[in-house]
């Protein structure tokens, strides 16, 4: 690039800019490689990741009707008194969601190691998992 700065917009069009502004450069970058090194900025960080967020459904709270509160009470009782029998069971139990408002109904089958009435929690054997009693929305005694 000559010392004197272009005088008219003409004179700018034909500056070789990588020629001119970066003459140490061991070998100038075609327009795709040039291209390519933006390639992965994404100008909305996160854009992808909010759609799927709400794209996600969860599920309202079933909660219990009377009649099922009602025979959950009555297998509880029926586990406490056959306790040290460990039985297996079924439970299915609401599960909210972190980040949203709802969340899942999940289902567990494993062996009842302890009922803690002071916490509020099943705990199942296999993993010592604590399903907080007022979660669940149903529980079937596979066999004792």
């Amino acid at each position: 690039m000559s010392s004197q700065p272009p005088k008219s917009y003409a004179q700018l069009l034909k500056i070789d800019y990588l020629k001119d502004l970066y003459p140490k450069l061991p070998h100038p970058l075609t327009r795709e490689q040039h291209a390519y090194q933006f390639y992965p900025f994404d100008a909305l960080d996160g854009y992808d990741e909010a759609i799927a967020e709400s794209d996600r459904q969860v599920l309202e709270d079933p909660g219990l009707t009377e009649e099922e509160q009602n025979s959950l009470d009555s297998t509880l009782a029926y586990l406490c008194a056959h306790l040290k029998e460990q039985p297996q069971l079924e439970v299915t139990y609401f599960c909210a969601d972190l980040y949203k408002e709802g969340g899942h109904l999940l289902t567990q089958s494993d062996r009842l190691y302890q009922i803690e009435p002071a916490l509020g929690v099943l705990v199942l054997k296999s993993a010592k998992q604590q399903i907080p009693i007022r979660q669940i929305r149903r529980l079937k005694i596979i066999r004792v």
